[in-house]
């Protein structure tokens, strides 16, 4: 009976003990949790935003001037483009630059004279074979049996 009687409150202060130190668990659990997520998040939003300005990067790096390489150099790919087809250069003339938001645009305006066809396929081929620039206008206007095509470049530098 004294045996039961001690068995009682030792069960009690076990069960106690147990049960306070599961609910100190759970809550250490609960908040380190918390925070695991709130790091998850914040590394994935830096993530993200890296991922962004790589992003932007190469959208500038197609259209960031670069006159070292002779296939980014508007001058010499027209004119080697007009020396292959039957096409003449009559203008090529820069702009002042433009700054946008510490961004500096430079605008190129090149004339050439040629048939039709010749004056799309040099629009076409400074599009996506040459890395010239964004090209932001063309303009075509026909004089007598010749087509004048004006296209503007433009560059960020």
């Amino acid at each position: 009976m004294w045996l039961k009687i001690m068995l009682l409150p030792v069960a009690f202060l076990c069960y106690k003990l147990s049960i306070t130190h599961t609910i100190a668990d759970y809550r250490q659990y609960r908040d380190n949790r918390k925070i695991a997520e709130d790091k998850s998040a914040l590394s994935y939003s830096r993530s993200a935003f890296h991922d962004r300005h790589a992003q932007i990067r190469e959208i500038f790096k197609k259209y960031t001037l670069d006159t070292a390489s002779s296939n980014g150099n508007l001058l010499s790919f027209v004119t080697e483009f007009c020396d292959n087809s039957r096409m003449k250069l009559l203008e090529y003339q820069p702009y002042k630059d433009i700054s946008i938001d510490n961004i500096h645009i430079l605008t190129r305006k090149i004339t050439v004279e040629g048939n039709f066809s010749d004056c799309l396929q040099l629009v076409y081929s400074l599009e996506t074979q040459a890395s010239v620039g964004k090209i932001s206008s063309v303009s075509y206007k026909a004089n007598e049996m010749k087509l004048t095509c004006t296209i503007y470049v433009q560059n960020i530098i």
